[in-house]
């Protein structure tokens, strides 16, 4: 029969009585036997008809892709513990196994919310998911999770909703964090074990950027700006096939269009840190890259988040990640989760396109069982 993987793994969450003589699918045996089977599948294929284009899930080892100034870095595979689970690799376009550097376990981190608005369905769609993966890895592998989650309660955003409500940072954070929690408890998902927020996180965000600093693969521009120099770092390219560009006129001190910015000033009345390059906040990107290596070091097993963070999100991570471990694989599997669609709209849920459902305004006339399926 080969390999079990992933896919063949939620098979079980779909049936109904015939797992009760496994003990180890004893945990899907009594959620599905606690519900009415039929009724599940015709409100499945109710809510099926108002979400469309929900993709499956990818996952996802490194991809990688050449640009014109990148070298072609093939996926290696990892030293450790065969788990005995296979997971398709689509450059390869071929399963690769799911080797883990502890045995029995999975060390994982996943890029939480910006904390700055209430939790919608599309982000649940992601949690869930990735909640489906844990609890197989959990319960029919036995395999343990380590799920470390990053919460972004410094932003943009944050700033700008507190300057319109006139709340502290700190009121507005802790309370859309709060809710944001609640909001996955809800959906029965299981809280990670670690939240990492970036504001606990800042003295480690800037030893991360003085050590790349080291490695002359940052520049400095007039108004204090700190950025990573992608025509000095070879291996960049791996999420993305990226034209090779000069910085357009807006941006006339870039040196490259990909340079990301890794530290930045702080405007009058903005929360800021002293750093080496004065006052000022991490960029987006440096943050998870900090908080996961200041939990697991320079090598884990599996990266997460949606897939609309593969670029430019998760490509700057690896790219900063490995430059700082001097690394070519810092995440050795990286899962994406697809987009939530509402039917007959071409755009995703989103706040900025006022086309979301909240969760509670969900589960007003659903279930989560309802929604974990119309998940899978």
């Amino acid at each position: 029969l080969g390999k079990p993987c992933l896919a063949h793994a939620i098979m079980p969450l779909l049936a109904s009585r015939i797992y009760g003589t496994w003990s180890r699918y004893k945990y899907y045996h009594h959620q599905i036997l606690s519900l009415n089977y039929g009724h599940m599948m015709s409100v499945t294929e109710e809510l099926r008809s108002h979400f469309t284009r929900i993709p499956l899930l990818m996952i996802d080892s490194v991809r990688a892709h050449s640009t014109q100034n990148s070298q072609t870095t093939k996926w290696e595979k990892p030293l450790g513990y065969d788990s005995k689970i296979m997971i398709y690799h689509p450059l390869l376009k071929e399963k690769v196994p799911l080797i883990l550097l502890q045995e029995k376990l999975v060390q994982w981190y996943t890029c939480g919310p910006t904390v700055y608005d209430s939790t919608h369905i599309g982000h649940a769609s992601s949690y869930v998911r990735l909640d489906t993966i844990r609890r197989i890895l959990n319960n029919i592998f036995n395999i343990d999770t380590t799920l470390v989650m990053g919460i972004t309660d410094i932003d943009d955003k944050i700033i700008l909703k507190t300057q319109q409500t006139g709340q502290t940072m700190n009121e507005l954070t802790k309370f859309y964090e709060s809710e944001f929690f609640t909001s996955l408890a809800k959906m029965n998902v299981l809280p990670p074990n670690v939240i990492v927020r970036v504001t606990d996180h800042v003295p480690h965000i800037i030893d991360f950027i003085a050590g790349i600093e080291k490695k002359s693969l940052t520049y400095k521009v007039t108004d204090g700006s700190i950025y990573f120099d992608i025509t000095q770092y070879q291996k960049y390219g791996m999420f993305s096939n990226i034209p090779q560009g000069r910085a357009s006129e807006v941006d006339v001190e870039k040196k490259a269009i990909q340079d990301f910015v890794l530290w930045k000033p702080s405007k009058p009345g903005e929360p800021s840190w002293e750093s080496p390059w004065g006052r000022g906040r991490p960029g987006w990107h440096i943050e998870c890259s900090a908080m996961a290596s200041s939990i697991f070091g320079a090598n884990f097993d599996i990266h997460t988040g949606g897939e609309d963070l593969a670029f430019p999100h998760h490509e700057n991570e690896l790219a900063q990640s490995c430059a700082y471990h001097d690394r070519d694989q810092w995440a050795n599997y990286w899962i994406h989760t697809g987009h939530l669609f509402l039917s007959g709209q071409d755009d995703k849920m989103s706040k900025s396109l006022k086309n979301v459902i909240s969760v509670s305004e969900f589960l007003e006339n659903y279930t989560p069982n309802h929604f974990r399926m119309l998940c899978l």
